[in-house]
């Protein structure tokens, strides 16, 4: 996708980063190369249910809010990341929480 980044590609960085201690109505902007993305902290303990497991008191942001053809809701779970990301066109879900080296045990 053209406003998407991946990670060592093109000198590709993630666009944004936000407080250590978010609060519902917190906004912050990420810039892509198309232009600037708006996300809003809508949630403390919202809870995801993905092929990875089930995760509670999830931060739950809200992409573009203000943009329905450009919205999304992404999920971060605690000591996880991001572990959900739908919105009108797409989704998608953490599949395993594992090690990056395989001869380390999945958590």
């Amino acid at each position: 996708m053209e406003d998407s980044w991946v990670a060592g590609e093109e000198d590709g960085v993630p666009p944004m980063a936000f407080a250590a201690d978010p609060r519902p109505g917190d906004r912050f902007f990420g810039y892509t190369p198309v232009g600037l993305d708006v996300f809003e902290v809508a949630s403390l303990t919202s809870t995801a249910a993905v092929p990875a497991g089930f995760f509670e008191e999830c931060l739950e942001l809200h992409e573009n809010p203000d943009d329905p053809d450009d919205a999304d809701i992404i999920l971060y779970a605690r000591g996880v990341g991001r572990v959900s990301e739908g919105g009108v066109h797409d989704h998608i879900d953490l599949e395993s929480v594992g090690s990056a080296n395989p001869a380390e045990p999945a958590l």
